[in-house]
Parts: C-alpha cells; structure tokens; sequence
C-alpha cells in the first residue's frame, strides 16, 4: 500500500514574489518621480533587487506548484524535489535520516545519491508528522 502526501510550495512564497513585483513597480515610478539624480539611482537599483527577487520567489511558486505528492510505500519512499526532480529511494539505499530544528523543520534524507529534503512548510503539520513516524519506525528496523 502506498501513501501519498500533498506536497505544495508555501503560499508564502506567492505573496512574496508578488510583493516584490509591486515594491518594484512602486520604485520604478519613484525613479522618474525624483529629481535628484544620486536618489534615482537608488531607486533603480531597489526596483531591480525586488523585481529579482520577487520574480525568483514567484517562479519556486509556479514551477514548483504542481510537483506532486509525497509517496511511502512498503520499501520506498518518493521525494518530490525543490531543486531537482522526483527521486525515488529504497529504505536500503538510505544511509542516515536526520532532522533539524530550525524554523523550517526539515528532515533530511541522506543517501547514496545525495542528501534530500523533506521540508514542513510545504506539507501540513499531520503529514509531517506522519512522515515522520514512518522514516523514524523504518529507522529503528535497522
């Protein structure tokens, strides 16, 4: 039996991104609205750093925003990528499972073909959880 696990970006990151789009926008207009040239230039300079970093944000949102479900079946589990696409690991491949505690909660899944991660704020709390369990009761098995 295989379970699946909703796996989405943050919403966060739509808001982000579209904020970074209108702090441009309003930085952009800031520009040809000072007189001062030495302001102007600062004003150029913040419209481009949001619009970049609104554009990144808002593109982790779109292209990420449809990357699939987490799966655990009896002997794997599929861990949809953030950076990179899905990969599939046996339990065996699996060489250590770690968790950090920082405000992301992340676990990390470290195996012969690298280390992946499994991030809380892409997922609900319950989920999580449940992942959790299954990776630390697959943990203790070995």
């Amino acid at each position: 039996m295989i379970k699946e696990y909703k796996y989405r970006p943050p919403i966060k990151y739509l808001l982000i991104g579209l904020s970074g789009i209108a702090a441009a926008i309003i930085f952009g207009i800031a520009i040809f609205a000072i007189d001062a040239i030495w302001l102007s230039i600062i004003a150029g300079i913040f419209c481009i750093l949001t619009l970049a970093g609104g554009g990144a944000m808002l593109a982790i949102f779109i292209r990420k925003f449809n990357v699939g479900n987490l799966k655990i079946g009896k002997d794997f589990i599929e861990i949809p990528g953030r950076w990179e696409g899905r990969v599939r690991l046996g339990f065996k491949e699996i060489l250590n499972i770690g968790e950090t505690n920082n405000r992301d909660n992340i676990i990390q899944v470290e195996s012969k073909h690298g280390i992946h991660m499994i991030e809380q704020n892409w997922m609900e709390n319950n989920d999580f959880e449940s992942v959790k369990k299954a990776l630390q009761k697959y943990w203790m098995k070995k």
